[in-house]
């Protein structure tokens, strides 16, 4: 598939496709035109990495992540620092969540409120 191909799929956008390649993220192969070509696996790279993006993880560390996560071919082991950070971020997203969860509540607290005024 060509680039707008998986864009569409991904709702990513092109450009962050090609950002992506650049930093050794997605590997599309060439086709004689010079066009980019992606294969379905692409799909899935690309879901995972939008997910870390929005984690807040830094696409040099999720290009440290992917050869490890097996769902996108990798097959290695990450490194004893690698695994050390990994941990501190998934503690430090545990917090966040619990922040969120906290925030969610009070927000339906109030939301709550604002409809039992609009019932009177």
């Amino acid at each position: 598939m060509r680039i707008g191909e998986l864009s569409r799929f991904t709702g990513v956008s092109a450009r962050s496709l090609r950002h992506y390649e650049t930093a050794g993220l997605i590997r599309p192969t060439r086709l004689e035109s010079g066009y980019r070509d992606y294969d379905e696996s692409q799909v899935i790279t690309v879901g995972l990495i939008k997910t870390l993006i929005a984690a807040g993880l830094p696409v040099t560390l999720i290009a440290e992540v992917l050869p490890a996560v097996p769902a996108v071919g990798g097959y290695g082991r990450p490194s004893d620092a690698l695994a050390e950070r990994l941990q501190q971020l998934r503690e430090d997203l545990c917090e966040q969540r619990e922040a969120i969860s906290r925030a969610i509540l009070i927000l339906n607290g109030v939301m709550a409120r604002l409809d039992s005024a609009e019932l009177e």
